[in-house]
C-alpha cells in the first residue's frame, strides 16, 4: 500500500502544471471513498482509521495545493441515456466537460472506462484513455 501511496503523491505532483485549471464532480469524490472502504477490507481498525486519514490528508492538501474545482450535477441534469449506461460518475463528468471552462482552453476528461471514453468521442468531447497515458509516461523512463 505505501508504494501505490507514494506513486499516487508523485503523480498528483507531476498535475501542478495544471494549477487552476484541473476538476471533477463530487460524485468522484464519492466513488473514490468507495475504492478506499474496498482497500480496507481485512485490516485492524487502527490501520483502516489511520489509512482513511492518509488518504483523505493527500487528497484534501492535493487538491487545495492545484486549486482543483469540484462541481456537482444534479441527476435530473443528465441525459438519461448515459445514465443508465455508465451511471452518475461518469454521467456527471460527460456533462461537466459539455459546460464552458471558466479559465478557457480545452477540456479534456481523462478516464480509464472504454465505455466513457467512447461517449466523450460521440459528444464532441475532448478524452483521454488514461491506461495509454500511463504507457506513455512508463515509456519516458
Amino acid at each position: 500500500m505505501r508504494s501505490r501511496l507514494s506513486w499516487t503523491r508523485k503523480t498528483l505532483r507531476g498535475s501542478l502544471a495544471h494549477e487552476g485549471r484541473l476538476g471533477t464532480s463530487f460524485h468522484v469524490i464519492g466513488e473514490m471513498y468507495g475504492f478506499l472502504r474496498k482497500a480496507e477490507d481485512g485490516l485492524p481498525t487502527n490501520a483502516r482509521a489511520d489509512l482513511k486519514r492518509r488518504f483523505w490528508q493527500l487528497v484534501r492538501s492535493t487538491f487545495r495545493n492545484l486549486r482543483m474545482t469540484e462541481r456537482a450535477v444534479a441527476v435530473v441534469d443528465m441525459l438519461e441515456e448515459i445514465l443508465v449506461q455508465l451511471g452518475p460518475v461518469d454521467a456527471g463528468l460527460l456533462e461537466l466537460a459539455k459546460e464552458p471552462v471558466e479559465r478557457g482552453g480545452p477540456v479534456v476528461v481523462l478516464t480509464a472506462d472504454t465505455r466513457l471514453f467512447q461517449l466523450c468521442g460521440q459528444h464532441g468531447v475532448r478524452a483521454e484513455y488514461v491506461p495509454d497515458r500511463l504507457e506513455e509516461f512508463r515509456q519516458m523512463r
